[in-house]
């Protein structure tokens, strides 16, 4: 019903036009899914968690400073190189499997987020509308992430 034909000699995978749209209607459906991730990290956190650990072994302050911008150009190409092979390799189980389809659109819905950000933002909103301090202690909600 919603297979586009045969790519690659005859595997059959999604438009990435409809993957969008069904992860979108998860996501407004769906939001932030906290049960998900009391047992496993965010993979955003995950990746803050590789950027912090960049960040500490090769910014240090005792360095020069043309050391330290060539180090954060290798921490920039590190994390580029990292997350790029997870998308080919997402790819690439997409295309190949016949299933693969539902793990790329469970990874658009983790990475979209964007109910969860519209629920924040609303809590920011109703917190300010109390007082300054509720309303700060909203945003460190969205800032923390």
């Amino acid at each position: 019903m919603l297979l586009i034909g045969l790519i690659d000699g005859g595997t059959a995978a999604f438009d990435p036009l409809v993957l969008l749209l069904l992860a979108l209607l998860l996501d407004a459906y769906l939001g932030d899914t906290p049960w998900l991730f009391k047992r496993a990290r965010h993979p955003v956190a995950l990746l803050g968690n590789v950027i912090d650990w960049l960040d500490r072994k090769l910014n240090r302050d005792k360095r020069p400073e043309m050391d330290r911008a060539v180090r954060g150009a290798v921490a920039v190409l590190a994390v580029v190189a990292l997350t790029g092979g997870l998308g080919l390799g997402v790819a690439w189980l997409s295309f190949a499997h016949p299933w693969g389809w539902i793990v790329e659109l469970f990874c658009i819905v983790l990475l979209i987020a964007q109910r969860g950000l519209y629920d924040h933002v609303r809590a920011v909103r109703r917190g300010l509308d109390d007082n300054l301090e509720a309303g700060r202690e909203a945003v460190s909600h969205i800032v923390g992430r």
